[in-house]
């Protein structure tokens, strides 16, 4: 995620450098951010399509898009470390989480406020979700809570993840309020929630959810993070190959591992190239991919309304299932892209600003 001032870049630096000095956008992972947020609009675009207009097959969509979810907690924790060198040094913890906030939680209100009102006035468009009180306050408020089904989830089914992100973020405030480094704070808490993995059952309350493999992701990109801060990088060779070795692990192989190797492993190697190639990709990444990168909250958040409502659209329109399948998943990804845009414009930076503003005032406020 992006800092407040600079909510459409990413800094990162091969060296240290003064903090005096510009911090450059980092451009390869905001086109990494676009690549994991158009393999998750992809999946579900195939499940919508399995669901609603073949649901003989319903399990049979192509599952892989979910590693862009991994994919976005190694940037997560890569992130994380180097756009706040600031509020390392001064353990600005305050900042941290208001950045935090300003970034994440408004637009998710937003998503899921929606998600609620289209359940209780276009009750077609949603297949699974049942509302109850405590559900909803759960999922505004970022808490793990079991649905009607008894699984752990979300109003908004992108939810879980945020869920994961903001417990990460707890971990980063309370490593920069004690100064005593963030690997010291935060590595042993993800060591420990991925330790238990094996020992949760169905019966575990619901925060057993963070006993999750997949929080090592965010270990991974903070090291990353580390690294790249002094200057470790990949030489431009190795992290070709282990850019493009990430994306064929990830693409071909069928993963018959646990989550954590399968998709895991390829994502970093993947975000380790990303970042080891940034000189040359910088220079021939096209702008559209780029705008996506900026766009790819708002599409996360927003594209399953877009993919529901095609789906229902699809299945009034005859038409040989081929040609169906073909239409949802090129109209889903490229009408996802375009709304995620417009919201971005529309919703997201306006909040940030909003939010900039709230803090100016209350910081003059208080002096």
């Amino acid at each position: 995620m992006d800092d407040v001032g600079q909510s459409l870049s990413y800094a990162v630096v091969r060296e240290q450098a003064p903090a005096t000095k510009p911090r450059p956008s980092f451009l390869g992972v905001q086109a990494l951010r676009a690549i994991a947020a158009m393999l998750v609009v992809a999946m579900h675009a195939d499940e919508t399509w399995h669901l609603r207009i073949d649901p003989r097959h319903s399990l049979d969509f192509w599952r892989t898009g979910a590693a862009g979810v991994d994919i976005f907690f190694v940037i997560s924790g890569f992130v994380m470390v180097v756009s706040t060198q600031q509020l390392v040094r001064t353990r600005d913890w305050r900042a941290f989480v208001w950045r935090r906030f300003s970034r994440i939680v408004p637009l998710y209100w937003v998503a899921t406020t929606l998600k609620v009102v289209s359940v209780l006035v276009f009750p077609a468009l949603a297949l699974r979700t049942v509302l109850t009180p405590g559900y909803v306050a759960a999922s505004y408020f970022f808490l793990p809570w079991r649905d009607a089904a008894g699984d752990v989830s979300t109003v908004l089914p992108v939810g879980w993840t945020l869920n994961l992100e903001m417990a990460f973020y707890v971990l980063f405030a309370v490593a920069l309020a004690a100064g005593v480094g963030l690997l010291r704070v935060i590595l042993p808490f993800l060591v420990v929630a991925a330790a238990l993995a094996p020992f949760v059952t169905p019966g575990w309350p619901a925060i057993a959810m963070y006993c999750d493999p997949i929080v090592l992701e965010f270990a991974a990109g903070l090291c990353l993070g580390l690294l790249t801060l002094r200057g470790r990088v990949l030489p431009a060779a190795p992290a070709a190959i282990a850019l493009v070795g990430g994306f064929a692990l990830l693409l071909f192989v069928p993963p018959v591992l646990p989550r954590l190797l399968s998709w895991g492993v390829p994502a970093i190697l993947i975000m380790a190239g990303t970042v080891g190639l940034e000189a040359p990709l910088r220079r021939r990444l096209p702008r559209w991919l780029l705008t996506l990168g900026a766009a790819s909250y708002s599409i996360y958040l927003f594209h399953a309304f877009i993919l529901a409502a095609l789906g229902v659209a699809l299945q009034r329109i005859p038409m040989p299932l081929s040609v169906s399948f073909v239409l949802a998943i090129a109209i889903g990804c490229v009408l996802s892209a375009v709304v995620g845009e417009f919201c971005r414009r529309a919703l997201e930076r306006p909040l940030l600003v909003a939010c900039q503003r709230l803090n100016r005032t209350d910081r003059t406020a208080a002096a």
